[in-house]
């Protein structure tokens, strides 16, 4: 058991790194992922540089230049960077590719973890470039207007180019606010349906440039007619297999994974359990898509599975934190009341539907996808920080792991895991309570074997311990909770039911870093989280700071939750 007030810890400085070790922590940690996307960012400077060159000098476009002069170059260069974007912005949302690349040795070397924010990145550069070829566009149009002696209002609304392109240029405003973290959290139903205006966006960058309105000098002047369809073909095929693979597989599961029961934790949150289909197969820290067509046909959210591989079934934990998961609970039989009685209630959580299964609505499940919890079992020392409902990657995580100890087979790498998880209230910990216990228990069974070796000698069993659980208080007690405490102190901890004891506050980073570092020297350690950003920036700037170079050194892999 790590041992936070050892003596022997406060010697232990982070080393003075050099510049080498700052590089090596930055490629550890965050390299790839902003080594990729610079590479992107300088791709996208130097296309758009070289076709401002291009227009500029190419003797095709010399008439078009000397009557429109610096908007043309730029509307034709900004122009060439929407191609690229435009035909890569859906590739990092084909979930079901991405999952299987993963599986690949490419997984080392391409962050795929972060893909939804590519995504983003490649959607926000579609907005830049699209008010860049715009505004330039504005210009063009007034100077066209004037040599035809056209009104500028009418080239501007009633033109086949203008049309489209005012079409497109609303979409991708509207896409990129409702896109934007703080408003698609808190009005999702709205961000999920105005995103769906990209086939609009699609249809109008299609034939938008089969309206000629910039010619060339020589014929054909418009050989090449509407056919911008064919930057986005490819991933839009790939994006067409990923939306249908979905359907078909989530429906044709529909039949054998149904709800088989629904069961009520404290702290709003809601355990969903289906029948596990022949040929499901996923890894421990995955996640799924669900689907209840009885609160939207639409709408698909992604939830981590907390089932382990090895269990007979499949299971969610959804925390009620919006408007389709509690209308989700709803149809499922959770209504108010339920939760009402939950709250005054003592002990266990309730369970419904147990015995009603055939009349709990549909719910689809497409999935597992790969997260980086998955990652876990590559490396030798795990260390498990989650925040709230945030231990739900690492629920099928320790269980898988429960399941290894219990019934060993196989290569087995990991030797030893950190759970650190921090809440805000006592009734957030029920619900995970009894999984804890029983990894407690097996992990005490397995040293008692270990230490056994029909003499009088014994090992030091906290020192063999696999699992260490490490859980954080950051609310206040009342003072009948405090009473409790003070009446029950044992060897299991009051508020957890644990044998290992709760810490109050929140957790002293510096000092669990520093106790791993000393006890694993000369080890590569994988650093896993879920839960708040701003915890998640403090973790990973601790695991920077404890890792130190050479061989010798521990080096911290900080690993982060994105979908």
């Amino acid at each position: 058991m790590l041992d936070l007030k050892n003596s022997t810890y406060a010697d232990i400085r982070p080393r003075k790194r050099t510049l080498w070790h700052r590089f090596e922590l930055w490629m550890i940690n965050d390299g790839k992922m902003y080594t990729y996307f610079g590479f992107w960012v300088v791709l996208e400077v130097l296309l758009f540089s070289l076709a401002l060159v291009n227009y500029r000098y190419y003797p095709q476009w010399q008439n078009m230049y000397h009557l429109l002069g610096g908007s043309f170059i730029s509307a034709r260069s900004a122009a060439l960077a929407l191609h690229i974007n435009t035909a890569l912005v859906l590739l990092p949302i084909c979930r079901t590719v991405i999952s299987w690349i993963r599986t690949t040795p490419l997984n080392r070397i391409i962050p795929f973890d972060h893909a939804l924010l590519f995504h983003k990145v490649i959607g926000y550069s579609i907005m830049l470039f699209t008010l860049v070829h715009a505004a330039s566009h504005y210009r063009n149009y007034y100077i066209v207007s004037q040599a035809m002696n056209v009104p500028y209002w009418k080239m501007l609304f009633t033109t086949g180019h203008s049309i489209t392109g005012h079409l497109m240029m609303f979409v991708i405003i509207i896409m990129s606010v409702t896109g934007y973290t703080k408003i698609r959290r808190k009005h999702f139903n709205l961000f999920w349906n105005l995103h769906h205006l990209f086939v609009v966006y699609f249809a109008c960058f299609s034939v938008h440039g089969g309206f000629c309105l910039l010619k060339s000098d020589f014929p054909p002047y418009c050989s090449t007619g509407a056919a911008f369809y064919k930057y986005w073909a490819f991933s839009g095929f790939v994006y067409l297999f990923e939306r249908l693979s979905r359907e078909i597989r989530a429906n044709t599961r529909a039949k054998h994974m149904r709800v088989q029961k629904v069961i009520l934790h404290p702290g709003n949150v809601l355990e969903v359990q289906f029948h596990k289909p022949p040929g499901f197969k996923g890894q421990a820290g995955q996640y799924a898509f669900l689907n209840c067509p009885a609160v939207s046909t639409q709408q698909w959210h992604p939830f981590t599975l907390t089932s382990a591989p090895e269990e007979d079934y499949v299971s969610v934990h959804i925390r009620m934190a919006g408007d389709w998961t509690r209308e989700f609970a709803s149809v499922l039989g959770a209504k108010e009341e339920h939760w009402k009685a939950l709250e005054k209630a003592i002990g266990d959580a309730a369970v419904i539907g147990a015995d009603t299964a055939n009349i709990l609505p549909q719910v689809l499940v497409d999935g597992p996808f790969g997260s980086a919890s998955e990652d876990v079992f590559n490396h030798e020392i795990a260390m498990l920080f989650c925040a709230g409902i945030g231990c739900t990657p690492f629920a099928s995580v320790l269980k898988s792991i429960w399941y290894r100890m219990s019934y060993p087979g196989g290569a087995f790498r990991l030797r030893k895991v950190y759970f650190i998880w921090t809440q805000r209230d006592t009734k957030s910990f029920e619900w995970f309570q009894d999984l804890l216990k029983a990894i407690e228990e097996e992990d005490e069974a397995r040293m008692d074997m270990t230490a056994y070796d029909g003499s009088t000698q014994s090992l030091n069993r906290r020192a063999d311990s696999m699992i260490e659980i490490h859980t954080y208080l950051t609310g206040k007690l009342s003072y009948a909770q405090m009473t409790h405490v003070h009446m029950n102190v044992g060897e299991v901890d009051p508020i957890t039911g644990l044998r290992s004891p709760t810490n109050f506050g929140r957790p002293n980073l510096d000092l669990i870093f520093r106790a791993v570092a000393h006890e694993h020297p000369a080890t590569d350690v994988g650093v896993f989280f879920c839960g708040p950003h701003k915890m998640g920036s403090s973790i990973e700037s601790a695991a920077k700071k404890w890792s130190s170079e050479g061989q010798d050194g521990t080096k911290f892999y900080y690993n982060k939750e994105n979908f």
